[in-house]
């Protein structure tokens, strides 16, 4: 019983019998949900056998009692002001009385008044698509529980695999110690083996001077003995040039440094001292978060019907009339090369080739209408974005080179090289000049001779990309996840964030002045209006994007590039607005 208050009195289980054999009041084991009547032990075996209602969902009685307490346990006045719940809040999914709306919920713009919706809500619609609902997200779980059970098994694997990366790496270093140690050793047996030669034939050449010199000295007893005056002159005269002679022979040791003491000692390699001092480990254990790649079963379903026919057409602003609309035209595989594929930017030329900027492999890929390879374009140095300067030619920006490359498409030649001051990153082409945006210079004006006409300062740093629409600038800046947009004199007119866009990269805009941002982090493409008031989600992750960046709006055919960085898929839309053919479409 519920009091006017809405307090209620616990509701004491009671046995239920069966509703087949009243009389003889046997318990029901069983409760069907279709006839709503409990099903003892013998009426259960006759009502799964008759076919009328043998597929009846039925549930133990036990499950029964408990849905029943929940139900009956559900408050049908406010505790607050005592009224009957009248009401239902869709903004705050919760039920109100009058007096609540009329205080808590006055602004609220989404009640409903529940008699209202009682019709709807005695169908089985509601529950239906709530059971379904519950259904998929317990289908999702289990997918997230067997995929983390694979997680923990791949941990182990790539610990496994880690320490025998350690042990070989241990090895290389021993073999290669080893080597180091023998060579230097024969090197150390080299060199005393050649410095005591050089000494014994200084010890074999003091050993002839000083035999010449007990020789001088025996004829010079003899002469003092037994010679003449005259004899004893020259015999004189002749031991003193060969004392001179022995005398210049050891001076010239002195000089060409062979009587120098000799001592070896090892000076070590200093990158041996750092090594003992820098290196602490093998490396470094990273553990990276990469986002689950599970699909739930709502997104399956998109899918599904989504591959179901490529050129379906996808409603890509909720709008007013005209309705904008995508329709996927094509799914390009950018062919890989010497890395792994990061995509920055994509342009399309007059031509109708795809020109897409690999920074990772340091190249240009261009492809053919259809999707085939064409040919890639090596640059000097990793590349970030491009944009179209002529029928066969695009500028592309290369940061860690301060440089932009003029760059023939058609021959793969660079024509022109601009140097400029900082890292340049985004870039754009309006009325005839290159559009520059950098961390550290802000936006310039550069034309195709490579002077700066013009440059403004922003007072943000963290930008990627540009693009000039109209007479307005819009960048990005990632890592607060905004969009802004100035004048050509670089004075502020908007800014957009919002939470469905986040880590914001290439941008590009219709003939309408709607602005196109892809959301890395976000996983999608948000359409904004040209005022920055509105917005819309175009394309996201259950539309199969993985790390979008690049994106190209082609005006003349209206139709719309995309590019995902890392895999290297790329996607091709037509962009339609049914029910009126060239004026502009609302975002709302």
């Amino acid at each position: 019983m519920t009091s006017r208050r809405g307090k209620k009195t616990p509701r004491t289980p009671v046995s239920t019998n069966c509703g087949y054999c009243p009389l003889r009041e046997q318990p029901a084991e069983l409760w069907c949900t279709l006839c709503k009547q409990g099903l003892c032990s013998d009426c259960k075996v006759h009502h799964r056998s008759v076919g009328s209602t043998k597929k009846h969902e039925v549930l133990p009685i036990e499950e029964y009692h408990k849905l029943l307490n929940f139900v009956s346990n559900m408050k049908e006045f406010c505790g607050l002001h005592g009224k009957k719940f009248d009401y239902y809040c869709v903004n705050h999914n919760c039920a109100c009385c009058s007096g609540c709306l009329a205080s808590k919920h006055a602004k609220c713009n989404n009640t409903h008044f529940i008699d209202d919706n009682l019709t709807q809500l005695k169908t089985p619609r509601m529950l239906t698509e709530l059971e379904k609902r519950s259904k998929e997200l317990a289908s999702d779980i289990h997918s997230i529980r067997d995929n983390r059970k694979e997680n923990i098994k791949n941990i182990e694997q790539q610990r496994q695999k880690i320490q025998k990366e350690i042990v070989n790496a241990r090895k290389t270093i021993n073999q290669f110690l080893d080597k180091i140690e023998h060579d230097t050793l024969v090197n150390l047996t080299m060199a005393e083996e050649k410095q005591i030669g050089e000494l014994d034939d200084v010890m074999l050449e003091f050993v002839t001077i000083e035999k010449n010199i007990k020789h001088i000295n025996k004829y010079v007893s003899n002469i003092k003995n037994f010679g003449s005056d005259s004899k004893t002159f020259l015999a004189t005269c002749e031991m003193e040039a060969k004392l001179e002679k022995e005398e210049k022979s050891l001076h010239k040791m002195y000089e060409d440094e062979r009587l120098k003491q000799r001592d070896m000692e090892l000076k070590f390699n200093p990158t041996f001292a750092s090594l003992y001092n820098e290196v602490k480990s093998f490396g470094d254990i990273i553990v990276k978060k990469n986002p689950v790649r599970i699909i739930s079963a709502r997104s399956r379903q998109s899918n599904n019907s989504r591959n179901q026919n490529e050129g379906a057409s996808v409603t890509v602003f909720g709008v007013r009339k005209p309705t904008c609309l995508l329709t996927l035209k094509r799914s390009i595989s950018i062919k890989k090369g010497k890395r792994d594929n990061y995509i920055t930017s994509c342009t399309v030329l007059p031509n109708g080739k795809f020109i897409f900027v690999d920074c990772s492999d340091k190249r240009l890929i261009v492809c053919h209408e259809d999707g085939s390879h064409n040919r890639d374009i090596p640059l000097p140095n990793q590349p970030w974005d491009l944009t179209v300067v002529g029928r066969q030619r695009v500028a592309v920006t290369v940061p860690l080179e301060h440089a932009i490359l003029i760059i023939d498409v058609a021959s793969g030649l660079t024509i022109q090289r601009f140097d400029v001051e900082s890292q340049c990153y985004g870039i754009d082409f309006s009325d005839g000049k290159l559009v520059v945006i950098s961390h550290r210079d802000g936006i310039k004006f550069i034309n195709l001779e490579g002077n700066v006409e013009e440059s403004l300062s922003l007072s943000v740093s963290n930008v990627w990309y540009v693009a000039v629409c109209n007479d307005q600038i819009v960048y990005s800046e990632w890592n607060t996840h905004t969009i802004h947009c100035c004048d050509r004199d670089g004075k502020p007119l908007w800014k957009f964030k919002d939470e469905n866009l986040r880590n914001p990269r290439a941008i590009t805009y219709d003939e309408e002045g709607h602005i196109y941002v892809t959301g890395r982090w976000s996983n999608n493409v948000v359409a904004i209006s040209p005022d920055g008031k509105q917005s819309k989600v175009l394309l996201s992750k259950a539309d199969g994007l993985d790390c979008p960046t690049g994106v190209f709006y082609e005006k003349d055919k209206r139709r719309l590039l995309l590019c995902s960085s890392f895999q290297g898929s790329v996607s091709y839309y037509e962009v339609t607005i049914a029910g009126q053919k060239s004026s502009a479409c609302s975002i709302s």
